[in-house]
């Protein structure tokens, strides 16, 4: 029996043959698309594409000359494999893909390419085409290949280049081009493709999975921890991403499971992935560690001993307190904020890490960067202020996950927040197996931004308990506009649950037409909230 029509799926969702209706429309990706066809249609020569092994540039440039099939304008020609022996193979075989017929026996190099720049001349300038040369793997590429695709850029009207070259490549041709200062003035696009965060990583694989399933019925394989040890373990690289989850929904049909944990994942991984020389880099590791603890404890001792000779006192560690954002930094004007990045595994290592004890609690949810408004309606908050543990208990419901709960309460699912939960919920032994009517703690747990305080907002209701204001949001009609809860804390009015429309406004009368907007049922207690109290701790940040 097909083992597809086990899954109730139609066909392989991760396979690595780059089929075209599984293009995963990335935000690099599509950047990247877009910038390349801009360089091509205006003609500006050459651009060069690089990235880690399994970012997607074969990917990206399947797309490419899928994206130009059918314009007639657009003459695309692709060079896969570019490890050629000598500029001379490498100049007869450009000359081949574009003539459709091999150089004449014995031609010289001066031959061929007034050869190719008589064919450029004629297709570029004559019939008005644009000819583009797509090479994959340009890393391969031998300096003097280098040289020759320089010199075809020098083939040009006053106007254009008649040659437009797309190079792909892995990150080894930056220390190609260090010594190749020529051809880079010729570079007119440089992309770098990074991996991807986790938030497009998860909606890499329900993307997959929901083509490759019947309309509207994409299955769940995969837990919320389980997507997180995913994405640990294969760093966002879309290659690794494929071949894991090919391994884990094998595992699930073997063991007859309908759902990956964390557990499952991480096994997967170890059968997946090379780890090396694990157990001499463990013992590195090990040793730097010790060695480290070692000078840490030598320093703290002899700081003690210095303090108390020159005071009389001893004294004990000290409070270090290192905010997402200074004060400077947010009320400088239109600045860019990089989000925090989360470390990412060494090439073909699995990372040691217990299920839950992350050392990064931030994955990206949103953007990759903060946009800061200019203007700022309040002085930034005192998030060093003293609040409470605990935000409260809630009870698990029927068809509840973890996974949605710290969504619905904390904007987003962390993996720092899962920790924390586990910490403070001892009993939790597997997140992945609730029990109904199991009742878990949530921490207070303070957001390190606290950028909302600069739009406006329409709350349409508030309570005084997590629970009210949980079970509110899960009665909320779907047909409503979409609502999401903003706990927070100040010395005055304590403990607060803040309903609000998931759109903000950066200006007070847009707000107050949105509320005027609102169904009278809601609008009758909503109001527009322009200004926080001082000392006012954050638990989420709706604007990520």
């Amino acid at each position: 029996m097909d083992y597809l029509k086990i899954i109730n799926l139609n066909k392989e969702p991760f396979s690595n043959s780059p089929d075209p209706d599984f293009f995963f429309q990335a935000n690099a990706h599509v950047d990247c698309l877009q910038k390349i066809e801009l360089s091509i249609r205006l003609k500006k020569g050459l651009a060069v594409i690089t990235g880690d092994v399994g970012t997607g540039k074969t990917t990206i440039c399947r797309q490419l000359i899928r994206k130009f099939a059918d314009d007639d304008q657009i003459e695309t020609h692709l060079i896969l494999d570019p490890g050629f022996t000598d500029s001379s193979e490498f100049l007869q075989n450009v000359a081949r893909i574009f003539k459709k017929r091999r150089p004449v026996k014995g031609a010289t190099d001066l031959q061929i390419k007034d050869s190719i720049k008589k064919y450029l001349f004629r297709r570029g300038v004559d019939e008005g085409k644009t000819v583009v040369l797509i090479i994959d793997e340009g890393q391969k590429l031998p300096g003097q290949c280098l040289e020759i695709l320089r010199e075809l850029l020098n083939y040009e009207t006053n106007e254009y280049k008649l040659l437009q070259i797309v190079l792909f490549a892995q990150k080894e041709l930056e220390s190609i081009l260090e010594n190749h200062k020529n051809f880079v003035d010729r570079i007119s696009l440089y992309y770098f493709l990074k991996p991807l965060n986790f938030k497009e990583t998860r909606a890499f694989i329900h993307f997959r999975l929901e083509h490759a399933a019947d309309p509207g019925r994409r299955p769940s394989f995969f837990s919320y921890p389980a997507l997180v040890a995913l994405y640990l373990a294969t760093g966002g690289y879309p290659r690794k991403i494929v071949n894991l989850c090919h391994r884990i929904i094998l595992t699930l049909i073997i063991q007859n499971l309908s759902t990956a944990g964390w557990s499952t994942v991480r096994a997967s991984a170890r059968r997946t992935f090379y780890r090396g020389n694990r157990a001499r880099k463990g013992a590195l590791i090990a040793t730097m560690a010790i060695l480290c603890l070692g000078l840490l404890f030598f320093a703290g001792s002899y700081r003690t001993s210095m303090k108390s000779y020159f005071t009389g006192n001893d004294f004990g560690p000290e409070k270090v307190s290192s905010p997402a954002y200074s004060e400077t930094e947010l009320t400088r004007k239109n600045t860019n904020v990089d989000q925090a990045e989360l470390s990412r595994p060494a090439k073909g290592e699995i990372p040691s890490i217990n299920p839950y004890i992350v050392v990064k609690e931030v994955i990206q949810t949103g953007e990759s960067s903060l946009n800061v408004l200019p203007m700022i309606k309040k002085t930034a908050l005192d998030t060093a202020a003293v609040h409470p543990e605990l935000l409260g208990e809630l009870a698990i419901g029927k068809n509840e996950t973890i996974g949605r709960m710290i969504q619905r309460v904390y904007g987003a699912f962390t993996p720092g927040k899962l920790n924390k939960i586990r910490k403070i919920n001892p009993d939790l032994e597997n997140p992945d197996r609730l029990s109904i009517g199991q009742v878990l703690r949530f921490p207070f747990i303070p957001s390190k931004d606290n950028s909302l305080i600069n739009y406006y907002w329409v709350e349409i209701a508030h309570m005084d308990s997590l629970r009210a204001a949980y079970d509110y949001l899960k009665d909320y009609p779907g047909d409503a506009p979409s609502v999401v809860m903003i706990p927070s804390w100040n010395s005055i009015e304590d403990l607060k649950f803040s309903i609000v429309l998931k759109n903000y406004f950066m200006e007070k009368a847009l707000a107050q037409e949105e509320l005027g907007n609102l169904h009278p049922g809601l609008a009758s207690k909503a109001v527009v909230l322009d200004e926080w109290a001082e000392g006012t701790s954050f638990c989420s940040n709706p604007v990520f």
